[in-house]
């Protein structure tokens, strides 16, 4: 008899897009979702951040953060070819950074490898709207840099680089860097603030959310945009939302969806 194919949703975020709302109800549902067929693996989630798998982008990337103790790819994979469960869901923003990394598309290749079939989930959201809440998000980490710079920097190259950090803007480039990965599948969703991710998330992965007790309503990391960040230079907010009109109107006609309008929305959750 032919031995069943496990399948994997492996979800990039990317950052500011409601990944980690999602990543906490999958880790509190995570028996119930075994129920379902599904393993959302504790192999590769670090205890500063107990929910998504971050460790093993961090691990991809090379990141100063990585840890062999909090879960490995080899832990990953022995987890996974050792339960009965057919449907793997992994989760971090920060894949999308380890993307830009040759260990990225290696990491699909040792899953294939096992057996797995790799689907690649990406939720996109307006740049200019991405970058206002990204930048607020930085700078509690400790970003100095001016917005106009920010901007200016996304507007140049596509992507801006801090830290450990590659947060793609250019979704065409990104996307076609992606769909190079042989045998794996791109998925696209927009973001949009007003709406949770969650219930889109769970549509994808053929999670049945009732069934196993996950809040679609939950919101995390949630930003009240301050009135002077409204305020912030109309210049540089331009340069973002005009250098990407061309590009995502690629992507919309590639993957069949549409970006949300331009427009800073009240609230921001990542």
């Amino acid at each position: 008899m032919r031995q069943s194919v496990r399948s994997c949703i492996l979800h990039l975020g990317t950052h500011r897009t409601g990944t980690t709302a999602i990543q906490q109800v999958l880790a509190r549902r995570r028996q119930a979702l075994r129920g379902q067929g599904f393993l959302y693996p504790t192999s590769g989630i670090p205890p500063e951040a107990p929910a998504g798998h971050h460790n093993l982008a961090w691990e991809i990337s090379g990141d100063r953060r990585f840890r062999p103790e909090h879960g490995t790819i080899d832990a990953l994979l022995e987890e996974i070819t050792s339960l009965p469960s057919q449907r793997v869901l992994l989760s971090s923003e920060d894949f999308a950074c380890a993307a830009h990394y040759p260990g990225f598309a290696a990491f699909v290749r040792r899953l294939q490898s096992a057996g797995v079939e790799v689907a690649l989930l990406l939720f996109l959201r307006d740049q200019e709207d991405c970058a206002i809440s990204l930048y607020l998000e930085l700078k509690t980490h400790g970003l100095q840099e001016s917005f106009t710079a920010f901007a200016g920097t996304i507007a140049r190259t596509g992507r801006y680089a801090w830290r450990e950090w590659i947060f793609p803007f250019d979704y065409d480039t990104f996307l076609t860097g992606l769909e190079s990965i042989g045998g794996a599948r791109v998925i696209v969703r927009a973001y949009d603030a007003s709406h949770s991710s969650i219930d889109s998330y769970c549509a994808v992965a053929g999670i049945n959310a009732p069934e196993v007790g996950i809040d679609s309503s939950v919101r995390v990391n949630q930003r009240k945009i301050a009135a002077d960040t409204q305020a912030l230079e109309q210049e540089a907010r331009l340069a973002i939302g005009t250098r990407f009109l061309e590009s995502n109107a690629r992507v919309a006609t590639r993957y069949q969806v549409t970006l949300p309008a331009r427009g800073v929305p009240q609230w921001a959750g990542s």
